[in-house]
């Protein structure tokens, strides 16, 4: 869909992530001992300075893999670079109008290529928010599906599988509480073998489903 990957259509063809430190949104220059985007990054792609230092986390951009958990985590919006603007998902879902696929990047591999599928590519499910997911899904004509499609992530930190739980469970929530027109949000997993024209789980009781992921609402 997009020739150049998520760090060619996100920064204008750079190949590698942009991950920045807006320091004067960061919490620790007013004395906060804030380090949530340190503590959860895999790739430690930020690091604190000295002990006792109030400077924000600098960073490691060749370490950065852009999976947008720091960015999801931070308290106050000071981090910049990675990840996927909000509007970009929501404009996504305004041209297309029907049911629209976010699929992380190992799922990108994984699931076999229809040019049916209306895929939005991310590099990882955890940097999503759910205002952003329910915000999608409502972009898109009534009784669509938003689906978010995963990889076998048994490699994954465990940090991250817990952040997509958490996005998918909390953008359910949310949009059960909305006038969603019959919209839903799914989890599916993407399997080498699954069937090109729908995501595993879609219409059918999968893991997603099992795990109350997968529900139409309304």
């Amino acid at each position: 869909m997009r020739s150049l990957g998520l760090a060619g259509y996100l920064f204008g063809g750079l190949d590698r992530p942009g991950l920045r430190v807006l320091a004067e949104r960061c919490l620790r220059a007013s004395g906060s001992d804030c380090r949530a985007c340190v503590a959860i990054c895999p790739a430690a792609a930020l690091r604190l300075g000295p002990a006792g230092s109030r400077e924000a986390p600098q960073t490691e951009v060749t370490r950065c893999t852009d999976c947008g958990l720091c960015a999801a985590t931070c308290p106050s919006g000071a981090i910049a670079g990675v990840g996927v603007p909000p509007g970009a998902l929501t404009r996504e879902a305004e041209r297309q109008s029907s049911s629209l696929n976010v699929v992380c990047g190992p799922a990108r591999v994984e699931r076999p290529r229809n040019e049916g599928n209306v895929d939005f590519p991310v590099s990882c499910l955890a940097e999503l928010h759910p205002e952003t997911v329910v915000a999608t899904a409502l972009a898109l004509k009534p009784r669509s599906t938003l689906a978010l499609v995963q990889g076998q992530c048994s490699q994954c930190p465990g940090a991250q599988q817990e952040r997509v739980n958490v996005v998918v469970q909390e953008s359910l929530d949310l949009l059960q509480r909305l006038d969603n027109g019959g919209r839903r949000v799914l989890l599916a997993r993407a399997p080498a073998h699954a069937p090109d024209d729908q995501p595993q789980g879609a219409g059918e009781s999968g893991t997603a489903a099992r795990r109350g992921w997968a529900c139409a609402l309304g």
